[in-house]
């Protein structure tokens, strides 16, 4: 009996002794989230158990859902990831930063609606950050899907390729494409992820991953439980506003 079919056996046999023996594998997973800046280095062992006590209760319905189509630990990593990230955001996201009294200066003179705005973009992109490495493609995506004129700080975060240079080129491309229609926009996107440095996608596949990573950004942003109620239009004028936030 080879890995992955003892894996399958226990997961349908005996769960808990599977999620013991993936210890180790589970602790790896989340310290390297942790590395790369999603959540902090300190909350490892809180994360750990938390993590543990979540895939345990899913147990069975992680069980019903692998198809076996692939192998268990490669499925299951995926399962971790999504636990793990799940919990880092809804620590990170349920109660805002305190002011310091650097910030209330600076904003004492402006005007009350104003001072939402600003609230609520720099939630908007605390919560972006929370997707690690993920964050810089994230914010692109939206803003060139939402139409909004891409700028040098749009590429901040990418490894760019000789090819692409500055950037200043591809950015000039991108930006000819806003008339057209937002599937048109997902396959010019993905042909250009490559000279962005990232791994490439399909078109149907980029569309699958912005859609995952939009619908947990209005849950990060609507709060656990929920305090607010953004939804895709709105969240799509917050996004709007972001460039006019950063040039005061």
């Amino acid at each position: 009996m080879d890995q992955n079919e003892l894996d399958i056996l226990e997961l349908h046999k005996n769960p808990g002794k599977l999620l013991i023996r993936y210890q180790p594998y589970i602790r790896m997973i989340i310290i390297s989230y942790l590395n790369r800046g999603c959540g902090h280095r300190s909350d490892l062992e809180d994360m750990i158990q938390e993590v543990n006590r979540k895939l345990l209760e899913r147990m069975p319905r992680i069980r019903d859902r692998f198809n076996g189509k692939s192998c268990f630990k490669t499925y299951f990593s995926v399962v971790i990831r999504n636990v793990f990230l799940e919990e880092v955001r809804k620590v990170h996201m349920v109660a805002e930063p305190p002011p310091t009294e650097n910030y209330l200066n600076g904003l004492q003179d402006r005007p009350p609606g104003e001072l939402v705005i600003r609230q609520e973009i720099e939630r908007l992109q605390r919560a972006i950050s929370l997707f690690g490495n993920e964050g810089p493609l994230i914010r692109l995506t939206l803003r060139f899907l939402f139409n909004i004129e891409l700028t040098p700080d749009d590429l901040t975060g990418f490894q760019l390729t000789d090819e692409t240079g500055d950037g200043h080129e591809l950015l000039y491309a991108l930006n000819q494409f806003n008339s057209m229609l937002r599937k048109e926009r997902l396959k010019v996107l993905s042909e250009i992820l490559p000279r962005l440095g990232v791994k490439p996608r399909k078109p149907d596949a980029l569309r699958k991953w912005f859609n995952s990573r939009f619908k947990g950004l209005l849950q990060l942003m609507n709060g656990d439980p929920p305090t607010s109620a953004y939804t895709g239009e709105t969240l799509q004028i917050l996004v709007e506003k972001w460039d006019e936030y950063e040039k005061k």
